[in-house]
């Protein structure tokens, strides 16, 4: 699963929707036994911060792609 961009309307900005959608696609991910590449720098950096994600990243895909 490649993770794009995330965004919200700016109405919502720091309310915690954008780590909600994160959280939902990593848990379908996981749900459906697929890896993550993070082309988004948000979930990039929600998965360093999520420890419990990090068994999600496809590492060698992602250095791959950000080449």
């Amino acid at each position: 699963m490649v993770l794009l961009h995330t965004e919200v309307q700016p109405e919502f900005e720091g309310r915690g929707v954008g780590s909600r959608l994160t959280k939902l696609a990593l848990e379908t991910a996981r749900h459906d036994d697929e890896m993550v590449v993070p082309l988004c720098p948000f979930v990039e950096t929600y998965i360093e911060r999520h420890e419990e994600y990090a068994d999600l990243l496809d590492e060698e895909m992602f250095h791959q792609m950000r080449s």
